[in-house]
Parts: structure tokens; C-alpha cells; sequence
């Protein structure tokens, strides 16, 4: 196996172990404790694609919010376990809705590790189609590797 059908097959390995990871927490944040929390920053990101000629535009969400669990403060910018990049408009703003400077609302935090939180617990097609797609990279790699290594040998 050549260094670089290792270095891809780790990279691969790590998106999807990173993947699944995103997946657990965002099934597992459905149980979560809540508490109040202030949302202190909003914001979009607008990331502009030419492609041939063609202009087009993906979108980014973010927020940081505060709370407190036990007597101590906590700020996070955690706001779903999907991707909140490479989003639509109207994506965007169905997930910031009601999301806004000086809001209060619920925070759903880790009861492990208090500083794990998201304003919206959960998973979503979102999650299933990364797994999906890192599955696929993984089958990919596996097979250029595998056929890589028994071109080498005929």
C-alpha cells in the first residue's frame, strides 16, 4: 500500500469516525438536561462560488450564546450536530429562526460534560447524509487502494 492510499484511507477513516460521532451526539442531545440561556451573537456567513461563469452562493450560520449549569457560566456557539455551512438562504434562516441577539431561550447541554451544548437537539437527514457520503468516500478509497495494490502485482 503506497503512502498515499494510506494517508487517504486514514483521512477517510477520521472523516467517518468524526461523522458517526456527530450522529451519537445528535441522538444522544435529544436526552439532554436543559436550562436557560441568553444568545449573545448571530450571524451568516455568505460564501460566493463562481463555477463557469456562473455565480452562485452558500450560506453559514452562527451563534454564541451564554448559560449557567451549577453555579458556573458557560458560552458555546453549538447549534446542531449537522453542518451549519454550505447551507441555502432559506436553510439558514429556518435554522436561526427565533434565534437572535439577547433572546432567551433553552440550552440543551451534556450532563458529562456541562460545556457541550446545542440550541437544538437532535439529528437530521443532515446526519444520516454525511454518514452516507463518508461511508462512501470509505468504499472508495478501500476499492482504489485494493485495486491499486492488484494492478501493482499483474
Amino acid at each position: 500500500m503506497a503512502l498515499l492510499d494510506l494517508f487517504l484511507l486514514s483521512l477517510s477513516l477520521a472523516y467517518f469516525g468524526w461523522q458517526l460521532r456527530q450522529l451519537l451526539l445528535g441522538r444522544a442531545s435529544q436526552r439532554w438536561q436543559s436550562t436557560k440561556g441568553k444568545v449573545l451573537r448571530t450571524w451568516v456567513d455568505e460564501q460566493r462560488h463562481n463555477h463557469n461563469g456562473h455565480v452562485d452562493f452558500s450560506y453559514s450560520a452562527h451563534v454564541v450564546y451564554s448559560y449557567s449549569v451549577g453555579g458556573r457560566q458557560f458560552e458555546s456557539n453549538g447549534l446542531i450536530f449537522e453542518p451549519t455551512s454550505g447551507l441555502t438562504e432559506d436553510a439558514v434562516t429556518q435554522l436561526l429562526d427565533g434565534i437572535s441577539e439577547g433572546v432567551e431561550l433553552d440550552v440543551f447541554y451534556d450532563p458529562k460534560d456541562w460545556q457541550r451544548s446545542v440550541l437544538i437537539p437532535g439529528t437530521s437527514a443532515g446526519n444520516i447524509g454525511g454518514m452516507v457520503f463518508s461511508i462512501a468516500i470509505l468504499v472508495y478509497v478501500v476499492w482504489a487502494c485494493y485495486f491499486s495494490d492488484a494492478n501493482k502485482t499483474h
